[in-house]
């Protein structure tokens, strides 16, 4: 069981993530840079916030990929049945 220091500070950790998340993304290590919090709560926001940029970039990616492999419906495609 977490103590509720640990809980609270992973509370924070959340929620300054999700502000930074809501700023514009050129502003956001800014943003969780100049909060008013402590070195190791902006460390933790930090990797969260590059963890997600990564995982946008993947998805984009992989979205770019499967469309790009989509063909166009034939007027035949569109009798099939589902």
């Amino acid at each position: 069981m977490q103590d509720d220091n640990t809980t609270a500070q992973w509370r924070r950790i959340r929620e300054l993530f999700r502000e930074a998340r809501q700023q514009p993304p050129t502003c956001q290590i800014r943003f969780i840079s100049q909060a008013d919090v402590d070195t190791e709560t902006q460390q933790e926001a930090l990797e969260l916030l590059q963890a997600a940029e990564q995982s946008d970039r993947s998805f984009r990616l992989m979205s770019a990929e499967v469309l790009d492999g989509i063909k166009p419906l034939s007027k035949s495609d569109e009798d099939c049945d589902p």
